[in-house]
């Protein structure tokens, strides 16, 4: 039976503890990093700072004042909150260039915090992925991406992924069912809309990631509760 994913629930500390409060499965966290190693958790890739607008990817973080700091939410400080309350799925963006390492730097908190079994690193930056995994196989990793694949399970197999998140109107029966022939996590796309929930239940996704609003959890857990996921 499939988990619920609050989109960008781990975003704010508000946010994650209503997710944590009303049962959310996992809380997904935006991250980018900073030009001195930070792991910042936001979805702008651009921050205001001293009444300038500059990319995080350009920041130093270590070099703003404590209250400058204080405005930032780090993803140590949240997976350190969060590991034993809820799962994570962090969402690893880019700024005005794909980061570099931050793959390395997303599975150092991971092996920190021995975060492996209920955390998931996705991203449309596969080539960071495939780093992580080759840094630890242990982590979980899920391509994102937006197309139709050219032999799909010959590029999962060779990206050593243990998932894969497909825009809803790129998936159908055909793919979700290579995706779990394959003993792979299918992790939804966000959705906004009941009957794309609906469709979402009956291709078997493993992880559906909604907006957090109550309408959609109170569908997804009445649906759960009734075991129906049917075809």
């Amino acid at each position: 039976m499939y988990k619920i994913a609050a989109h960008r629930g781990g975003n704010s500390w508000d946010n994650l503890f209503a997710a944590i409060e009303k049962g959310y499965d996992y809380v997904e966290l935006d991250v980018h990093l900073s030009c001195d190693n930070y792991l910042l958790v936001q979805y702008s890739p651009k921050v205001q700072v001293n009444g300038r607008i500059m990319y995080i990817q350009d920041l130093y973080y270590n070099q703003l004042s404590t209250e400058q700091r204080e405005k930032f939410l780090l993803l140590s400080d949240v997976l350190a909150f969060a590991r034993d309350k809820i799962g994570v799925i962090i969402d690893i963006k880019h700024g005005h260039d794909y980061y570099q390492n931050i793959g390395a730097e997303v599975v150092n908190q991971i092996r920190k915090f021995k975060l492996y079994q209920n955390t998931w690193m996705i991203s449309f930056d596969h080539r960071c992925l495939i780093e992580a995994k080759q840094n630890d196989p242990k982590v979980n990793i899920a391509l994102m991406y937006v197309a139709h694949l050219y032999d799909e399970e010959g590029y999962w197999l060779n990206a050593n992924t243990n998932g894969v998140e497909i825009c809803n109107e790129y998936l159908n029966v055909e793919i979700a069912n290579k995706v779990h022939s394959s003993n792979l996590t299918l992790i939804g796309w966000c959705a906004k809309d009941f009957d794309e929930l609906d469709w979402l239940i009956r291709l078997h996704t493993d992880i559906i990631t909604i907006e957090q609003e109550d309408c959609y959890l109170n569908f997804l857990q009445d649906k759960k509760s009734r075991g129906d996921n049917s075809v």
